[in-house]
């Protein structure tokens, strides 16, 4: 299971944390993530999300595994940051859990990982079959439905697969109930993002806001064209500007050339925030393995930042899964001067292609190069023997500190693009 959104940005611009020196990300004209030195950046990374109580993963704080990360690539975690882990009742802010919420992100910031902050739910409540995304506190407000229509109508038990449970009428009554602030749902919604944001929206490493995970479509019982008509209200309410939000629930190939498009027309960023759970099981013809691969091609060929569900990258010893990291772990270009062209990866193989084009009029005078390119190379990965490269045009010059390459640009070029092709295949055994 995997949906595409398109990323939302929220701006408290008037608080002021201590800051992580980490480069900070803005939306470019163009709804690229760049940092503070004008590079387009990538991300790749995988959710964090504890459903139940205390509310977030123990392991969130494991040296060896954050270290692994790091030598993967990974630069992005979504985290789960639940309401009912910060507001455990209508009148208590849980500081504690704030506290653990805030040495996490923090810990990734020094191992150089970005953070996705997720609302997440599904299916609202445990009285809908799952868990609390939504305050059991707040659920218990809503007017319940008459006996006959109440959960798990119209099922004669509580469905087997948990997905289900967004049909039946009590679940899309309380969806409903949500969106139309019965008991004043969307304040105290509002109330918990202005608590996050004060928190922490001046940390660096804060990418951006999921508002809410998956919001289910209200009461499509009594009208099928429900949607959600107060978000607007509530988030001019509370002094937010949004720079896109929306939910595409679309399916390959057309899946991110939609996104593209519905960027273009109200702005904002995208990132693939959750697909998985179909991980490279070493059978290339298995219905997991032609899925991650499929979506993991898609997102290379568009340049599309990603995180993954559900981390399944270790086993539940903490060991590295091979044919996971092999599949997932793959050549991109972490951060460019310039405008992305084309990027292909073949997992079995190793080989690699990328072309941009590299901006030149920031080139500073007393520079002997300029740096327009940092490329993640998975060596242990994938080139455990090495690799050989082609870096066109000739004039560029490299450097490898570990597994991120770096590309100079030599001062004095007058052009003001240049078409940069960089191709990379695996060295076999000798």
């Amino acid at each position: 299971m995997w949906s595409i959104f398109i990323l939302t940005f929220l701006i408290w611009t008037s608080v002021q944390t201590k800051q992580i020196p980490l480069s900070k990300i803005h939306l470019n004209s163009d709804g690229l993530f760049t940092d503070s030195r004008g590079f387009i950046k990538l991300f790749r990374g995988f959710n964090n999300v504890h459903k139940h109580f205390p509310w977030y993963n123990v392991n969130s704080t494991n040296i060896t595994q954050l270290e692994m990360f790091k030598n993967w690539g990974l630069n992005v975690v979504r985290l789960g940051v639940m309401w009912s882990g910060v507001k455990p009742t209508i009148s208590i802010v849980n500081t504690t859990y704030l506290d653990v919420i805030e040495n996490v992100i923090d810990l990734y910031a020094d191992y150089g990982i970005y953070v996705i902050l997720d609302m997440h739910q599904d299916v609202l409540s445990s009285l809908y079959g799952l868990y609390d995304g939504i305050p059991l506190w707040l659920i218990e407000k809503f007017k319940r439905p008459p006996h006959h229509l109440q959960y798990p109508w119209p099922y004669k038990k509580k469905p087997d697969f948990w997905v289900m449970s967004y049909l039946t009428y009590e679940c899309a009554n309380g969806a409903q109930q949500l969106y139309n602030n019965v008991s004043g749902a969307w304040n105290h919604w509002g109330e918990f993002w202005e608590i996050v944001a004060r928190r922490f929206g001046g940390k660096s490493n804060v990418l951006g806001y999921e508002l809410i995970n998956e919001p289910p479509p209200g009461n499509f019982y009594t009208n099928p064209l429900r949607g959600l008509p107060e978000l607007n209200t509530v988030l001019r309410s509370r002094n937010v500007t949004i720079v896109c939000h929306r939910k595409v629930f679309l399916l390959l190939p057309n899946v991110i050339s939609n996104a593209i498009r519905a960027t273009k027309s109200t702005g904002g960023g995208r990132f693939l925030t959750e697909f998985g759970l179909c991980g490279d099981d070493g059978n290339p013809r298995s219905v997991n393995t032609i899925e991650c691969n499929n979506i993991l091609n898609e997102a290379d060929k568009h340049f599309e930042s990603w995180t993954y569900w559900d981390s399944n990258l270790l086993d539940l010893s903490g060991n590295p899964i091979v044919t996971e990291v092999k599949s997932f772990i793959r050549p991109y270009p972490h951060s460019i001067r310039g405008v992305f062209r084309k990027q292909q990866f073949n997992h079995e193989t190793g080989d690699y292609h990328l072309s941009f084009i590299a901006n030149t009029t920031k080139q500073q005078n007393n520079e002997k190069q300029t740096l327009i390119a940092e490329i993640y190379i998975p060596r242990s990965v994938h080139y455990p023997n090495g690799f050989s490269m082609s870096v066109k045009p000739d004039n560029l010059s490299t450097k490898m500190n570990e597994n991120m390459m770096y590309v100079y640009l030599p001062s004095g070029v007058s052009n003001a693009s240049v078409f940069v092709r960089i191709e990379i295949v695996r060295k076999s055994i000798e």
